[in-house]
């Protein structure tokens, strides 16, 4: 499920983010089964209105893997408005 966040964000290959996906899957299984059954109805409507609705509902499902991935392992980005006035060391 975490497979694809994993390559993208996480900078993992695919065997390893397979082994990872599965692991972090593994902990909150039955939640993360609810909220993908509840994902794939409303994509599945989407599909019903002719097709039509898959281009509103279908970024739904990649929205939800990437806020299941973001809070599971938070993804940290800096923004450069925060970046002023940090001296490196």
């Amino acid at each position: 499920m975490l497979a694809v966040p994993l390559i993208i964000y996480g900078e993992q290959k695919a065997i390893d983010s397979l082994v990872i996906s599965i692991k972090l899957v593994s902990k909150q299984w039955l939640i993360l089964l609810g909220l993908a059954i509840v994902s794939i109805i409303f994509v599945c409507l989407g599909l019903i209105g002719l097709c039509i609705g898959i281009l509103f509902t279908f970024p739904f499902w990649y929205s939800f893997l990437y806020t299941t991935y973001n809070t599971i392992l938070p993804i940290e980005v800096a923004s450069e408005i925060e970046e002023i006035g940090r001296v490196e060391e």
